[in-house]
């Protein structure tokens, strides 16, 4: 296997295409309540956070996970991939709420933006699953090259600075070659008296 496995590279695109379209349904949704109140230039700051809340719990906040993930993902990460299946699970659960008629806060918002989002974070679930294999082969492998390489100080220290050349030593100085002695004849006597 490559360094990266084509699905892991899928699934990390598919989040943050997914990311990206949360992102542009929010700004359209936001739009869409701002320009629709008629109190618009007389409200506080408090009231229009108040107002774009729900936008930016169904549409902001899973947009910025799911970019944040797929970019973790591409580094071949496993944990950002549960939380990528946890997004998917959540947008299924919340579009089969959203086949049943509800007035309460969060699911005031207009059906066709919610649809689009949610179906796209739903269909996150498929790559995921095709992908959880070969990251977690990843991980392994990055754990294991961990433990038996050892990491490279990237600023090694100096060299040490050439020895100077050694100088050639002369010979030494050799003593005076001594006679060699026969075997007939005694040595001479060295005494001062001979």
């Amino acid at each position: 296997m490559g360094s990266k496995a084509s699905t892991v590279v899928f699934l990390s695109r598919a989040a943050g295409l997914a990311g990206a379209i949360c992102l542009i349904v929010w700004l359209i949704a936001g739009g869409i309540v701002l320009l629709s109140d008629p109190n618009l230039p007389n409200r506080s700051k408090q009231e229009l956070i108040e107002l774009l809340e729900p936008t930016a719990i169904l549409y902001l906040a899973p947009g910025l996970v799911l970019l944040l993930m797929g970019a973790l993902i591409k580094t071949g990460r496993l944990w950002p991939a549960p939380i990528v299946l946890l997004i998917s699970i959540l947008s299924l659960f919340k579009l089969v709420l959203l086949l049943r008629p509800s007035t309460a806060h969060y699911f005031s918002e207009p059906l066709a933006a919610e649809l689009t989002v949610r179906i796209a974070c739903t269909l996150l679930s498929v790559p995921c699953a095709y992908a959880w294999e070969d990251l977690a082969e990843m991980n392994r492998t990055r754990g294991r090259r961990r433990r038996n390489v050892r990491i490279a100080d990237p600023n090694p220290p100096p060299a040490p600075p050439p020895a100077p050349p050694a100088r050639p030593k002369a010979p030494p100085v050799a003593a005076a070659p001594r006679p060699r002695l026969r075997r007939d004849e005694p040595p001479e006597s060295q005494t001062p008296w001979s």
